[in-house]
């Protein structure tokens, strides 16, 4: 009864980190798969849960936002934007400038401070906005429309941001996939050793014991003599292996 406890334990322990093994591998699977899909096949930036997580890739930013820095960008309604944010938002290349960049996309994004905010007098609407790079010496040519906005960049979650900047790294999303099937395959492993130790304990057997069973055979104590005993004796016929009736 005492070894009981401590396997149960043991099991449960195992049973847990099985589990908790296949939902990281699972959740995992599930957001590359999202990821993949929301970036490739819809062409658009993914947003979970409101939020969208973004690289720079340009230096038109800086000092703020440096090349290769990722930020949090969270959905806004462009009616409560104001001069002086910094906005993410898709702009949509020409071939000129596809060229001129050597991308193949049609549409980027951009990571701009407002500068300027239009707004339709009839609905008090903003129908259009004027952006600049803080590095950049002059405004943006362009005015971007309340559509093209993705949201607005965020800067009260710098503990995410750290935990999804070292994840999206190739050391971060080895370990992320690595680290549940680490899990499943080391209590599948223990698993594994206890089935095979109950096995040889099962299939294990003491030839003393065995030997000591024979003390109370009623033949344990006979005395069989020995070889010179049967040599002396002189049969009488040449077989012995029948019996005369008249005996």
């Amino acid at each position: 009864m005492k070894n009981e406890q401590p396997k149960s334990f043991l099991k449960r322990v195992l049973g847990t980190f099985s589990v908790v093994g296949y939902i990281l591998l699972i959740c995992t699977l599930g957001l590359l798969c999202y990821f993949l899909i929301s970036s490739k096949i819809n062409n658009r930036v993914p947003v979970l849960g409101g939020y969208s997580f973004l690289k720079v890739v340009t230096k038109s930013m800086e000092p703020e936002l440096k090349a290769g820095q990722y930020i949090l960008v969270k959905e806004v309604d462009t009616n409560n934007l104001k001069v002086g944010d910094v906005i993410s938002y898709y702009y949509t290349l020409s071939d000129l400038q596809k060229k001129e960049l050597g991308v193949n996309e049609n549409k980027i994004v951009i990571t701009h401070r407002v500068k300027e905010v239009w707004i339709d007098p009839s609905t008090n609407a903003v129908i259009g906005l004027k952006t600049k790079g803080d590095n950049n010496i002059l405004e943006d040519s362009w005015s971007v429309k309340p559509e093209q906005v993705i949201g607005k960049y965020d800067l009260t979650h710098p503990v995410i941001v750290k935990i999804l900047s070292f994840f999206s790294n190739p050391l971060g999303m080895i370990i992320l996939v690595i680290f549940p099937l680490s899990l499943i395959l080391v209590s599948d492993i223990v698993s594994l050793f206890k089935v095979i130790n109950e096995k040889e304990d099962d299939d294990y057997y003491d030839d003393d014991e065995i030997l000591d069973d024979d003390d109370d055979d009623e033949f344990g104590n006979f005395n069989y003599g020995n070889d010179e005993q049967f040599d002396e004796y002189t049969y009488q016929h040449k077989y012995i292996d029948y019996y005369n009736d008249d005996d």
